[in-house]
């Protein structure tokens, strides 16, 4: 089975296969949607209680699985929550967590901050490279031209 496929087969199959189809007509692909659908469905198959959007299996997709990174469990709650608004817009009763599994990373590092003597080496570094190449004989130019271009504008790599 491709992950892409809308074959769906529960008791909310059709619910699923328009949600992502309204997905696609706004421009995302829906393949991480298509995904974990695919994966509550096979879920649901596996147990006798009746599939629905209620907090109760809210709370059981979204817990934290062993070994799961914070993005997994970040982007499983982000897709309840767009299906279950989605359930929603279509009078559907469905359950949204306030705001719940939802972990931005934070930033961990601090910023160096280099001195003027540090940037003065930089700079006089970039300007003695030489680059003794026939396909690009100004490359040494174009790597001063662009450290002192993120210098300059404040701009970082990544």
């Amino acid at each position: 089975m491709r992950k892409d496929q809308l074959d769906f087969t529960g008791p909310l199959a059709e619910l699923f296969r328009d949600f992502i189809l309204e997905k696609r007509a706004c421009g995302f692909k829906g393949m991480v949607e298509v995904y974990y659908l695919h994966k509550l469905e096979r879920w649901w198959n596996t147990t006798d209680i009746q599939p629905a959007l209620s907090q109760f299996w809210a709370e059981k997709f979204l817990d934290t699985r062993p070994g799961e990174s914070t993005k997994a469990r970040t982007t499983r709650s982000w897709v309840w929550r767009s299906l279950a608004q989605y359930a929603q817009r279509q009078g559907l009763l469905a359950y949204i967590p306030e705001g719940y599994h939802i972990h931005w990373r934070l930033r961990q590092s601090t910023p160096y901050i280099y001195s003027r003597g540090e940037l003065r080496e930089l700079f006089e570094a970039a300007d003695a490279l030489s680059c003794d190449h026939s396909i690009a004989p100004r490359k040494s130019h174009c790597i001063a031209l662009m450290l002192r271009l993120l210098y300059g504008t404040g701009m970082r790599v990544g």
